[in-house]
């Protein structure tokens, strides 16, 4: 047990003190190393979303049919609903059938908060309708039935930057924190 005569001018222990500098520089540390990931993932995201997008600018086209129309639904709050649309094509003397949520997005998704909605889409594109398919010529199993705009997505950009801009504060606090720790300790 400690003595009274342990206590700093503030009535803290110098002890309990060091510790909390030690919580605080640990948080501090941990919120870095996820605001540099979420942005790093988000970066990488983008660069490899935007390489896509540009590819498909060049991918040949193939008469495809659509063989399926439905929509799904993801659960969440609120609940969000999909088109849907399986096709075929041959390419090479090779079939394939191949799965699409996308309207005009490549590998994006289209969503809508109403079935409905979800349903007057998917019936843009009927059973049975000749469509165009984009298809990689490296590997054709992978297709859109729309191309993607290579433009960058700056909402996404914007984030990445944030993370990047609060990581840099929030890691010098850390260090701050370390070294008035390290002073407490002694």
């Amino acid at each position: 047990m400690r003595s009274e005569s342990s206590k700093d001018q503030s009535g803290d222990d110098p002890v309990t003190r060091a510790d909390k500098r030690l919580v605080s520089a640990i948080s501090c540390c941990l919120a870095t190393v996820l605001l540099l990931w979420g942005a790093e993932r988000l970066l990488y995201e983008m660069v490899r979303d935007n390489q896509l997008a540009q590819a498909e600018q060049t991918w040949p086209t193939v008469d495809a049919t659509i063989i399926q129309s439905r929509v799904v639904w993801s659960e969440g709050d609120p609940v969000n609903w999909s088109p849907v649309w399986q096709y075929d094509y041959t390419v090479n003397n090779a079939r394939y059938i191949v799965q699409s949520t996308d309207l005009a997005g490549g590998f994006s998704q289209a969503v809508f908060l109403t079935r409905e909605r979800a349903e007057d889409a998917a019936n843009d594109r009927p059973i049975g309708e000749h469509v165009m398919a984009y298809y990689d010529p490296s590997d054709p199993s992978q297709s859109v039935l729309d191309r993607r705009d290579p433009a960058w997505n700056w909402g996404e950009f914007a984030a990445a930057v944030l993370c990047l801009v609060l990581a840099v504060p929030m890691g010098l606090a850390g260090l701050r924190e370390f070294k008035q720790y390290q002073r407490l300790a002694e």
